[in-house]
């Protein structure tokens, strides 16, 4: 141990510098990896522990029934509360804010959904509080609103009605008008701001949140198209759900309303939170790849600087073991101070998360400690690095007593192929590490050179992949651009069915679904089920992932989702309603007001009239449609809105949430394939210096033999290409299947239809673009090659 320690000692003041930079790679690579593995589980648990406090309701029930009598259902034997909130459809009230009257707000949101009771938002989905405080409920003039509400709008608003006589005139789903609104005026103050599961989410949709004496001041329920939904916590929690439900159709006498899960409701920002996690842990896994390469490699290069020194002591007595131990005890003790280092580094940035649409739900997250987490992952750094360190003096020392000369197959194939002097010698200089004093590690430049192409080439594939689908509705089988609102728990009026009879005939649509919709039992699951009823010559186009659209009256389509959720598959029987039919496809569906794109159900127009002959009790009664290539879509929609009334894009009538939480994540792809870059430049940068510094002795002899100066720097512009070259010949094929692999997994998680990426100009490119930054990176090694004083380096060897 004296040996170990007066070596460490005399070592220190010789490599000091050399000490530091291995402590701050450490530390710098420690707490990238730390804070990224805190910063994943941090954003994947950010919606249960907003949902964790208790009052986050378990069901929403959605009969969308004007004057539905809720007292029997708070009184239900599963209910442990109830809360209401309200659904509007009329001439909206203007909102605009008194501090900034310049800057536009929308007031349709906060209308939709405002309290209808005083259960509501307070013991059913309160929000969580994150500055100022909860409004007083019998105050009409107190609100919350959206994180970065007061920060843009200041903290008083005004809302404008329009009149009774606006209100009366209006028509059923008008909801804006060119008119100016002439009704009461109420100011509100915004007295705090916080987030939830439902209501204000922060982000971009800044909103403000009524109290229920405002929702009874301002009399919503005197507007043509009004009625009260339910949010409700169960006794029992969510497993309880069907028994509500079964209570739910005998106390009301229709087991066809729609009782929506409501933590299934939150699925999609779940999916968006666990793939902002998933990405950065990911980021984590390569950037601790990377560091093993980057840090094993400087341990290497820091543990063979001791090479010559232990060679003369182990000719003075000293044995293999003592060797070892004094040669990795300095590197030791950087890479504890490094890992220590970078447990403060990961505490200090973990306010950084969570990032994405987790952001939205923890907009002021603050300083983390997680301790389970840092120990385990600080654990795991330590480990590694005296694994590490243990390696690398092994390696060492062995070249005390004994160093082989492995030889590469690619140069002695150069050599017998007669290529030049230059040609030969660079691909030596790159694939093999010598022996003795000039001895370099070429393996960590060789994987380095294949990691940072793979990562790069397969960053972009998966990146092509994800933009897209992003872009591309069609992935999420959604293929009608167009759609507009006929009827809710009503049939169409004759005027409407002959609207909906010309725009099925009008030249510029390609096809138009009469979509009926409502809530039917599939397997004793309430399912959001559609009509597939094409008006004329187009037929209805949809999407499948496995099998087809429904073409009887005895068969149903089933999205993923609620295919997965019922154990179904393609040629299954279920029971829809009272009936038996059979599963023709796992399908997408149109993405409504009740259900995602990937749960709902198809059925034949005489197969939902089987289940449902009765118009007047459709849920909604929907058009949607889609223009034909080429269309003049300024005229086709004003014909249509003339058939139809008001016609939306699809894309306002019914957003896709997972295609914006796709996009929310675009840059974490990018950051994988730049981290994997420095890689590669950092190891392909190292090996060349390192290559003429350690093996300027051979390159002396050779100059001293004729070699030009000119020929030594091609000779190391030979090694860099050579690494170049390896690194595309392993790089390209492995990033390609890499970026898919990691494509599909997500597409058959969200889930979308997959189509194989393929990041065609990144490949293309790939090429002459790594073989210049290899050459970059070789220029001043290669000037130091030429350089090099042959006489003094021949006497001092």
């Amino acid at each position: 141990m004296n040996v170990v320690l007066a070596w460490a000692r005399l070592d220190m003041r010789r490599r000091w510098r050399a000490f530091v930079v291995l402590v701050v790679l450490v530390a710098f690579s420690g707490t990238v990896i730390l804070a990224t593995l805190v910063g994943a589980r941090r954003t994947d648990t950010v919606l249960r522990r907003l949902l964790a406090g208790g009052t986050s309701a378990d069901v929403m029930v959605l009969p969308n029934m004007p004057g539905f009598d809720w007292t029997k259902v708070r009184t239900l034997p599963s209910v442990k509360a109830l809360g209401l909130f309200s659904l509007t459809e009329g001439p909206n009230p203007t909102l605009v804010s008194v501090r900034h009257p310049q800057r536009a707000l929308s007031a349709d949101n906060n209308m939709t959904f405002a309290p209808a009771d005083a259960v509501e938002y307070r013991d059913v989905d309160r929000p969580k509080l994150v500055s100022g405080r909860y409004p007083d409920p019998t105050r009409a003039d107190e609100a919350l609103a959206s994180v970065g509400f007061r920060k843009r709008y200041g903290d008083l608003v005004r809302f404008t009605f329009p009149s009774a006589a606006q209100v009366k005139a209006s028509s059923v789903i008008q909801e804006s008008s060119d008119e100016r609104n002439e009704g009461r005026v109420v100011d509100v103050h915004i007295v705090g701001e916080a987030v939830g599961s439902f209501g204000p989410t922060g982000g971009e949709a800044l909103q403000v949140l009524p109290t229920y004496a405002f929702y009874k001041d301002v009399s919503l329920t005197t507007y043509p198209y009004h009625f009260e939904n339910a949010r409700i916590i169960l006794k029992g929690g969510i497993a309880n759900i069907a028994a509500f439900r079964t209570e739910l159709g005998a106390v009301t006498g229709n087991h066809n309303i729609d009782v929506v899960d409501w933590r299934a409701q939150v699925r999609p920002t779940a999916h968006a939170t666990t793939f902002t996690a998933t990405g950065w842990l990911l980021f984590a896994i390569a950037a601790l790849v990377a560091s093993i390469v980057l840090i094993g490699q400087a341990l290497v290069r820091f543990c063979a600087g001791a090479t010559d020194d232990m060679r003369t002591l182990g000719s003075l007595g000293l044995d293999p073991r003592q060797a070892r131990r004094a040669t990795m005890a300095l590197p030791l003790v950087a890479a504890l101070i490094g890992v220590v280092l970078a447990v403060g580094g990961a505490i200090a940035v973990s306010g950084r998360f969570p990032t994405g649409v987790g952001a939205q739900f923890e907009p002021s997250p603050g300083i983390q400690v997680d301790v389970a987490l840092l120990s385990a992952g600080a654990g795991v750094l330590v480990v590694l690095a005296a694994l590490g360190t243990r390696i690398a003096a092994g390696r060492a020392t062995r070249n005390v007593d004994l160093s082989r000369d492995r030889r590469s197959m690619v140069a002695s194939a150069a050599t017998r192929a007669g290529l030049g002097p230059t040609a030969v010698l660079g691909t030596r200089f790159a694939l093999e590490p010598g022996r003795g004093r000039s001895r370099v590690p070429v393996r960590p430049a060789l994987v380095g050179a294949v990691a940072g192409v793979l990562g790069v080439v397969g960053a972009l594939t998966f990146r092509t992949g994800l933009d897209a689908a992003a872009d591309n509705p069609l992935r999420f089988g959604q293929t009608m651009d167009y759609g507009s609102f006929v009827a809710a728990n009503g049939a169409p009026t004759p005027d409407q069915v002959k609207g909906i009879d010309a725009a099925g005939h009008d030249p510029a649509v390609a096809f138009l679904d009469d979509l009926r919709v409502d809530v039917f039992p599939i397997n004793a699951r309430p399912v959001s089920t559609f009509s597939l009823l094409p008006v004329g010559p187009g037929a209805v186009r949809t999407v499948s992932l496995h099998g087809r659209a429904p073409t009887a009256s005895d068969e149903v389509a089933l999205g993923p989702t609620t295919a997965k959720d019922l154990h179904v598959h393609v040629g299954d029987v279920v029971t829809v309603g009272t009936r038996p039919m059979h599963v023709s496809g796992i399908t997408f569906v149109p993405e409504d007001s009740h259900n995602g794109y990937a749960d709902g159900a198809w059925l034949t127009g005489e197969g939902f009239s089987l289940v449902q002959p009765d118009l007047d009790k459709d849920k909604f009664h929907e058009v949607r449609l889609a223009l034909k290539p080429g269309t003049d879509v300024h005229a086709a929609l004003a014909r249509l809105t003339n058939d139809l009334g008001e016609v939306d894009r699809a894309a306002d009538f019914s957003p896709i949430e997972e295609q914006q939480n796709l996009k929310s994540v675009r840059v974490q792809p990018l950051l994988l394939g730049g981290f994997l870059l420095l890689l590669a430049l950092g190891a392909v940068g190292h090996a060349l210096a390192a290559s003429v510094r350690r093996r300027r002795h051979d390159v002396a002899v050779l100059r001293a033999l004729g070699m030009t100066r000119w020929q030594s720097r091609l000779t190391v512009a030979v090694q860099a290409t050579v690494l170049a070259a390896v690194g595309l010949a392993f790089g390209i094929p492995l990033g390609i299947a890499a970026g898919r692999s990691s494509w599909r997994a997500l597409a058959d998680a969200t889930p979308i239809i997959y189509v194989p990426p393929l990041a065609a100009v990144a490949v293309l490119l790939s090429v002459p673009v790594a073989v210049a930054v290899a050459n970059a990176l070789a220029a001043l090694p290669a000037r130091r090659a030429a350089r090099l004083e042959v006489g003094r380096i021949l006497r001092a060897e």
